[in-house]
């Protein structure tokens, strides 16, 4: 038992490796809990490029490359932030006890849920068993990213080419653990949305009444804490991907906030394949924002170019080591792409809408859809969360036209509900600051 709680919240100890985020604007007049969620965040990404680069270039993971060197990069980091002078946020007054009780009751009635279905393995698939737990077990054993496994073509069910942040945060979580706990370890689907509730929380507060960011970031994570069950990702890289795609666009919709959707959308790339294809989704909503809102020239570049040059150069660090040592970048069990069966196109819309379910019966999608058109005028200011949310959808429409097989609806039902996921998150996200008055609304 011990060991499984120590792997629980092992990962939040990556915060300390991402401690200047906490002092950089406006995160630094946050709360104490969203400051560390935002540390969190950064931390993750941070470790996992690090570690990536290690193993690139051949070097153990130990405390001396890796622990004291990245502590003491943050924590001078933080302490040049810290001395600039900060004031408090300013807001209205905190949230009322009805209010209150509404949230804590989603959250914990949220977290029960998720937290029984994934102990209970009813909320997990044989993704777990077969790749991201065997995968972190070997990289912590060898300390380091074991290429002889992801090369091995008995291997080719592991997909090696998936980016490595999932088994390498697990690998450490084992490494202070002493072993992957695998029932536990199901239950950190649960910890990785509690981890982003309180920054999502205080993002949202920057636009929205304090009230109604706490009831929106509540509602967003019951919605998940019932989708990622029903789409059975409990130990998968889906609660870490809805997070990080959560957070980039929250903060491409504060307005103030770019570094740290620069932040997550690294996050989002290293984490899945089809990641890369949500980063470019996001960053061009953020872009057609922009343009939306008069950006041209050289301000259009400035804003433009870190959020899409910061997220590949992360990336880049998974690419290099699959150049340096040999892991195939392609995955030989998956359709090539352009063989489309455009026959199937209405077999495919419908079984797309028979698997949004997302655990709800559909209502999370459908409250989101509902408050999208209500706040239709202001579409231009939500083109962060509307691009990747629809974009993605579309993505997967072209991407089940290319299945070959005669088991068209059963591939949908295994896959549907994990993969639309980011989908769900972006129009989740999008909704909460659809609500937000017109004036608020603003970058």
């Amino acid at each position: 038992m011990a060991d499984g709680v120590t792997f629980l919240v092992a990962p939040l100890a990556l915060a300390i490796f991402g401690l200047p985020a906490a002092w950089m604007h406006p995160v630094s007049r946050f709360s104490a809990p969203g400051r560390f969620s935002a540390a969190f965040v950064a931390g993750t990404v941070v470790y996992t490029v690090w570690l990536t680069l290690l193993s690139a270039a051949g070097i153990r993971w130990s405390d001396a490359s890796v622990i004291v060197p990245l502590t003491l990069l943050s924590i001078g980091g933080a302490l040049v932030l810290a001395r600039r002078k900060v004031g408090t946020e300013v807001g209205e007054a905190e949230s009322g006890s009805l209010v209150w009780w509404a949230a804590a009751i989603s959250i914990a009635s949220g977290t029960g849920h998720l937290v029984l279905m994934a102990l209970t393995s009813r909320a997990t698939s044989v993704d777990y068993l077969y790749f991201w737990g065997v995968k972190a077990q070997r990289f912590a054993a060898l300390g380091g990213i074991d290429t002889a496994l992801l090369t091995d073509p008995l291997a080719v069910h592991m997909h090696s080419n998936y980016p490595p942040l999932v088994p390498i945060v697990y690998a450490w979580g084992i490494s202070l653990a002493g072993r992957l706990p695998w029932q536990m370890g199901l239950a950190s689907c649960a910890a990785w949305l509690l981890a982003g509730l309180p920054l999502l929380r205080d993002l949202l507060a920057r636009r929205l009444h304090r009230d109604e960011a706490t009831l929106a970031a509540s509602f967003w994570f019951l919605a998940l804490a019932l989708a990622l069950p029903a789409a059975l990702s409990a130990g998968n890289a889906e609660p870490p991907m809805v997070l990080f795609v959560s957070v980039a666009i929250a903060a491409l919709l504060e307005g103030s906030s770019r570094w740290l959707a620069i932040v997550a959308l690294s996050g989002v790339v290293l984490t899945k394949n089809e990641g890369l294809i949500v980063f470019l989704l996001i960053a061009a909503g953020g872009i057609a924002r922009d343009l939306a809102e008069g950006a041209r020239g050289a301000r259009l570049v400035r804003r433009a170019a870190p959020m899409l040059l910061v997220p590949l150069a992360a990336l880049g660090s998974w690419l290099l080591l699959e150049a340096l040592r040999g892991v195939p970048m392609g995955d030989a069990t998956r359709e090539r792409a352009g063989e489309l069966a455009l026959g199937r196109a209405g077999d495919v819309v419908a079984g797309m809408v028979r698997n949004l379910d997302a655990g709800s019966a559909g209502l999370a999608w459908l409250v989101a859809v509902a408050i999208f058109v209500a706040a239709r005028r202001r579409w231009r200011a939500l083109l962060p969360a509307i691009v990747p949310a629809a974009g993605t959808l579309a993505f997967l429409f072209v991407y089940y036209l290319h299945f070959r097989g005669d088991e068209l609806d059963t591939w949908m039902r295994w896959t549907m509900p994990r993969v639309s996921l980011s989908a769900l998150a972006a129009a989740l996200v999008g909704a909460a600051f659809a609500a937000a008055p017109d004036r608020r609304l603003e970058t």
